[in-house]
């Protein structure tokens, strides 16, 4: 089974990503085949308005897509994780082809 997996993805002012998502889920070895970046969304912008004193420093967010192969019979411990991690915007299964 195929899944597209959507994560929010944080970079630095310099605009280098913070992390690797793809490690968020946090999976036993063997439930993933393979998986590949589908696409990078990185920040629109990287140049905030300055924030005053006190203030929490915002993230800047971005998104990236990645397409999953799971092991037969191990979609549901991808589901779980999938639905647990909180880095993950949205998944969905990948229609197999006729």
């Amino acid at each position: 089974m195929r899944y597209e997996v959507v994560f929010h993805t944080t970079y630095t002012e310099d605009g280098r990503r913070l992390g690797d998502p793809t490690e968020l889920l946090r999976l036993p070895a063997g439930v993933i085949r393979e998986r590949s970046a589908v696409r990078v969304d990185p920040p629109l912008e990287l140049e905030y308005p300055e924030q005053t004193e006190g203030e929490d420093l915002l993230d800047f967010a971005g998104t990236e897509t990645w397409e999953y192969e799971v092991a037969d019979g191990r979609e549901q411990e991808f589901i779980e994780a999938a639905k647990n991690c909180p880095e993950v915007i949205e998944f969905s299964e990948i229609p197999q082809a006729a």
